[in-house]
């Protein structure tokens, strides 16, 4: 496409993510990065490119949050027709269930977009810490692969590199239990590794028992585990996961600012706050910022 920009006639706006969740995936991805952005000492073209990558990960959890959603009203509409028509064994007739085959699918989704965020994500490290993209086709290995790289690959010569490296490999692995949980589920699904995942705990239903009590079965991750339950879990460990991933590899790029983590119970708003160098120094000299968060950033 070819555009004069000098022309009024071929002025054009574009309006590149909507955000279906209220606001946290716009506020916490779109709007606190392109902040973040916007103070690092990056070249206009890789400031660019990583807009573009900002706005395909928050697309792909918007994708995972529409998985999510169209399970859970999925999964409620066949309680309540499970409900209407409970399965009595007090009978003589059969007990007949049926797989819930269109959760099962919103499942497999879930999971492949999740996977598919971490697989984005850790391309930021080739704007920031200058790794080569040719070691950043995956987060392989259960972020093993990653970790081997920011080991091995994270220039010296430049302040703030390794130090934002050492932190990252910290974050993959006091995560990696539940990632590996999570991609191991997404392998056994979409490879059969290990004999895959079965259908068969995807079954909703409402059966009587023969002493009269009424039980509901839903769809389990593993027993006792609802799969929905266990889905709102890993969506929000993976915001969370993200955020912090990439806020601490757009650090040592910031000239001038530090930046502090604060949990805050509000989903919609982001979790850096970006500072001058001069007033987190003061900060700490106040014992307001542990040592730890001081650590090479």
């Amino acid at each position: 496409m070819n555009i004069d920009p000098n022309s009024p006639q071929n002025l054009i706006q574009r309006r590149v993510f909507d955000d279906p969740t209220g606001g946290m995936i716009q506020q916490r991805v779109m709007v606190q990065f392109t902040d973040f952005i916007q103070k690092t000492d990056l070249s206009k073209s890789s400031r660019q490119s990583l807009m573009e990558l900002l706005v395909v990960v928050a697309v792909k959890f918007v994708s995972i949050w529409t998985h999510d959603q169209r399970f859970e009203a999925g999964e409620r509409q066949l309680i309540e027709e499970a409900r209407r028509s409970p399965q009595d064994r007090r009978g003589n007739t059969p007990i007949k269930l049926a797989t819930a085959q269109d959760l099962y699918i919103e499942f497999d989704g879930f999971l492949v977009q999740v996977k598919s965020v971490l697989d984005h994500m850790i391309n930021v490290l080739h704007y920031t810490l200058e790794l080569d993209f040719s070691g950043l086709t995956t987060f392989g290995d259960y972020g093993n692969k990653i970790v081997n790289q920011l080991q091995k690959n994270v220039s010296k010569k430049k302040e703030g590199l390794q130090g934002a490296a050492k932190i990252l490999i910290e974050h993959i692995q006091q995560n990696q239990w539940w990632l590996k949980v999570v991609i191991e589920s997404r392998d056994r699904m979409n490879h059969y590794k290990n004999g895959g995942l079965s259908p068969l705990p995807f079954t909703v239903a409402c059966i009587i028992d023969a002493d009269g009590t009424e039980q509901l079965y839903r769809p389990t991750f593993s027993p006792g585990n609802l799969v929905k339950d266990e889905m709102s879990v890993i969506f929000r460990s993976l915001f969370d996961f993200v955020e912090y991933f990439i806020g601490v590899a757009f650090a040592p790029r910031m000239n001038g600012y530090g930046i502090k983590f604060n949990r805050t119970p509000d989903v919609t708003k982001p979790q850096w706050s970006v500072l001058p160098d001069a007033v987190i120094r003061k900060m700490y000299a106040r014992g307001e910022v542990p040592p730890e968060e001081m650590r090479d950033l």
